[in-house]
């Protein structure tokens, strides 16, 4: 397979692989989105024909509805409209019309909440599919022709950029391969290609300095293996002593694929192997016989680990290497540095060496050997190691922070959500109070009105003179019922005004005073009488009689508060039932129990119903925080507990208990 083909294959394969997911996935959702909007619009078009049909359905006028009807048969798409009254029978067309067809909506006419005629069409979703299909095929012949386009220039650019100069690089290989040297390289970009061409270039270049360099390198080599020999000879008496130790040193080092080089105690470099030439790019030829070997390794002379080991200059050791990356033992003469050299001729590297003393029988140091390791890699995946530890500690540590700000955020947030849904608790009593004392007052205006009306009629009499007994009578009978009126209904609005004073004030108050359960109650209960009344729903407190404890009555007026609404709201959807509040109290603590005959609660609503936002009146603008508020005003305030006991259809439990002082 071709480069050129090679690399067009992916393209293409994407193209085709994008086509038939397209085709398989995305075309059956673009027509169930188009048919589903359709029937929306469609369906809201027929709910405006029934609202135009509803007014001429009351007024009989089934001429006018034909009319209508008529008039918005022959909207495109419709396949037939049919009007039906409660009872089934069809209004519309006035010879039936089969509608029976799957594609059929429908709209109910509604009056009074009773349904008085139901209006259907049959829609031609046959046609909206075959517009979706064309709409897709132009779309899909478009994008093949962009995908076709794209790979023809991309070919011609793959050609003229990189398929052409890789040739004319292959040729010149060809021929370099072949001893020419004088070849014509493709012109160089910017590109890696132009990197490319420039390598070779240097390549070539560097070919031919090599050749020039391995000429007078043979001759140094020639003098050098002279001048080698004439050391070996002058040494050969004291190599004799110790041959043994020397051909083990040998064979270890010169089978060894570490880079290694061994001196004697004259500091002059007995074998350097094939693995140290390689490393440091100094041939054997070259440093055997040699006392300089710093020349392998730094610009300037100084002295190596090993030099400094026969010396048993050990102070110096860690002058040239660095305390911080040296080991070694004085006693034991083996050592371990890590140096960076930047002037080698293989490139900047990191090199760890191991030196150690070679020691005769009697313990004479005769020389040293040393190994090289490259780190260079190792140091560097290191240092990048730490960098990405230290990047991820910053970001980590970041997101600890924003995490820590948005929850102190979210507490505030809540805990303002919290006040403001005791603050609108609160207001609900105070419009509903207000409305509750509007009637006894009204009352009260009524009568005195009347009686201002009768005593000026009786003034009137006597300043005609024409009063008579009766009238006296009838006036004084009359006063005496206005009075009892007044009375009655002042009396209803002062117990209203007093039990809600006394509720509003303990919920805005933080003292804990005693409380009488039975009468603090009443007067919780009669606070929420105009909420109450709205509805058909019977509250019923049990609570005994003389049950007297020092509490936060604010705290338990919130919860008696939520608890009622909480069931008004969600447990009698028909607006009929029976809340029960009974309790007990043994001296030590207070047991409520609220309770009501509503629909009751699934599991799940039971195990999440005390969690803050938490609500299934959500879309009726429930905040889910009145449970919430109950179960901190319990469990924090009042330092006690509360359980949820429901099921569907069974109604539910509210079971409160917390300790109270006897006052």
């Amino acid at each position: 397979m071709g480069l050129r083909l090679k690399l067009l294959l992916p393209l293409l394969s994407c193209a085709v692989l994008m086509m038939v997911v397209t085709h398989l996935f995305f075309l059956p959702h673009m027509i169930a989105q188009e048919v589903a909007d359709k029937r929306k619009t469609e369906q809201e078009h027929l709910n405006i024909l029934g609202v135009s049909v509803k007014a001429d359905l009351l007024s009989s006028d089934i001429a006018k509805v034909h009319l209508t009807l008529r008039e918005a048969e022959g909207r495109p798409g419709w396949l037939g409209l049919l009007l039906t009254n409660e009872t089934g029978k069809i209004l519309y067309p006035i010879s039936p019309t089969d509608l029976t067809i799957a594609n059929q909506i429908s709209h109910e006419i509604r009056y009074n909440g009773a349904v008085i005629a139901t209006l259907g069409v049959g829609l031609d979703e046959d046609r909206i599919v075959e517009a979706v299909k064309a709409k897709y095929l132009s779309i899909e012949m478009a994008f093949l022709a962009l995908i076709g386009t794209s790979i023809l220039v991309t070919a011609l650019l793959m050609h003229h950029f990189a398929i052409r100069p890789l040739d004319m690089l292959v040729n010149a290989s060809e021929e370099i391969a072949k001893g020419q040297r004088d070849v014509t390289f493709p012109k160089a970009g910017r590109d890696e290609i132009g990197r490319l061409v420039d390598a070779y270039k240097t390549m070539v270049l560097e070919l031919q300095n090599r050749e020039e360099s391995l000429k007078k390198e043979k001759q140094i080599k020639e003098d050098l293996l002279v001048q080698a020999q004439n050391s070996l000879h002058a040494s050969e008496a004291a190599m004799m002593k110790n041959k043994a130790q020397w051909n083990m040193v040998s064979q270890i080092v010169n089978s060894s694929p570490i880079a290694t080089y061994v001196m004697d105690k004259n500091h002059v470099v007995t074998h350097w192997n094939t693995a140290a030439e390689r490393l440091t790019g100094a041939s054997v030829m070259k440093m055997i016989g040699q006392t300089s070997v710093w020349k392998a390794f730094y610009k300037s002379e100084r002295p190596v680990l090993a030099d400094l080991i026969i010396d048993k200059a050990y102070d110096l050791i860690e002058h040239y290497y660095g305390a911080s990356r040296l080991k070694g033992s004085a006693d034991r003469n083996v050592w371990e540095a890590e140096s960076y050299f930047d002037s080698l001729p293989s490139g900047p590297k990191t090199m760890k060496f191991y030196a150690a003393a070679i020691q005769n029988g009697d313990g004479e140091v005769i020389g040293a050997i040393q190994s090289i390791q490259d780190v260079t890699e190792e140091r560097e995946l290191q240092s990048k190691l730490e960098e990405r530890v230290d990047e991820r500690t910053h970001k980590l540590n970041m997101a600890n922070k924003k995490l820590g700000d948005t929850i102190d955020l979210l507490k505030l947030t809540q805990d303002e959500l919290i006040e403001a849904e005791k603050m609108s608790s609160l207001a609900s009593l105070v419009g509903g109070v207000a409305h509750e004392v509007n009637t006894p007052l009204g009352v009260c205006i009524t009568a005195s009105t009347h009686q201002a009306e009768c005593r000026q009629h009786l003034s009137q009499k006597i300043a005609e003179q024409k009063l008579k007994k009766s009238d006296l009578d009838v006036f004084l009978d009359q006063c005496s019922k206005t009075e009892e009126i007044l009375d009655l209904n002042l009396k209803r609005a002062a117990d209203l005004i007093r039990s809600f004073k006394q509720v509003a004030v303990d919920q805005n108050s933080e003292k804990e005073r005693e409380i009488d359960l039975q009468t603090y109650m009443g007067e919780i209960l009669t606070s929420l009488r105009p909420n109450i009344k709205k509805t058909y729903v019977e509250v019923v407190s049990n609570i005994p009689a003389n049950i007297h404890f020092k509490t936060y009555p604010g705290a338990l007026a919130q919860i008696i508060t939520n608890l009622v609404m909480n069931s008004l709201i969600h447990a009698f959807p028909d607006q009929t039932g029976q809340i029960t509040i009974e309790a007990d109290f043994d001296g030590a603590v207070v047991y409520l129990l609220f309770s009501d005959n509503g629909v009751g609660m699934s599991g799940q609503t039971v195990r999440k119903i005390f969690e803050p936002f938490y609500t299934t009146k959500r879309n009726s603008g429930g905040s889910g925080l009145g449970m919430h508020i109950v179960y901190n005003l319990v469990t924090h305030k009042l330092k006690g507990s509360i359980k949820c006991i429901s099921q569907p259809q069974k109604g539910s439990q509210f079971v409160i208990s917390f300790k109270a002082d006897v006052g």
